[in-house]
């Protein structure tokens, strides 16, 4: 979510998405497939605002360690939660459901 949040957002470039896919080591086909699809979003978002208002990570177990999850938190649009309670809590202030 945060590299298709990163594309529909105008802070990455198609080109700049399939290089943040192989570094990442998303497989070829994938990367491929989506690099493929990654103008056609562009296009069809063209004027439009970012699509993503907010990405919700449910920590599960133990839990990943936050030097694991720090590439993909985006300040402001990222909440880490730890049970359902907590997701609604934040999609609440966010104004995202009553």
């Amino acid at each position: 979510y945060a590299l298709y949040h990163r594309l529909t957002s105008g802070q990455l470039t198609p080109a700049q998405l399939q290089a943040e896919l192989r570094a990442r080591d998303v497989s070829a086909l994938w990367a491929d497939q989506i690099a493929g699809l990654a103008p056609q979003v562009v296009a069809a978002l063209a004027g439009q605002p970012a699509p993503v208002r907010g990405i919700f990570i449910r920590r599960t177990g133990a839990g990943v360690p936050a030097a694991e999850l720090a590439p993909w938190i985006l300040p402001g649009l990222t909440v880490v939660h730890d049970d359902s309670a907590a997701l609604r809590a934040a999609l609440r202030a966010q104004g995202l459901i009553r």
